[in-house]
């Protein structure tokens, strides 16, 4: 992606653009966490609403799980602002 100076936001077009590249920055990080954090929830809804027997370690997967997913979240988040940082100021990207 090649960035030309800072976005344009005087119009609405600009503006709906930039959401739209704003959106598109660590998309499949975010996905990854959220389907860490689902995944997490799901196994922990097992464990405790069934009465399917389930190995010691469950809980600890959960947690592992929900705290992953977290971190991908929180890890896409700086990857964001910092993009965002960038293009603000018109600086080239990263590579």
């Amino acid at each position: 992606m090649s960035i030309a100076g800072p976005p344009r936001f005087d119009t609405a077009e600009g503006r709906d653009a930039y959401n739209r590249e704003l959106r598109a920055v660590a998309g499949p990080w975010r996905l990854a966490g959220l389907a860490l954090i689902l995944a997490g929830a799901g196994l922990g809804a097992t464990d405790r609403y069934t009465e399917m027997s389930l190995p010691a370690w469950t809980t600890q997967a959960v947690f592992a799980l929900i705290v992953a997913g977290w971190a991908l979240m929180m890890f896409a988040i700086f990857k964001r602002t910092m993009y965002h940082r960038r293009r603000l100021a018109g600086l080239p990207e990263k590579k």
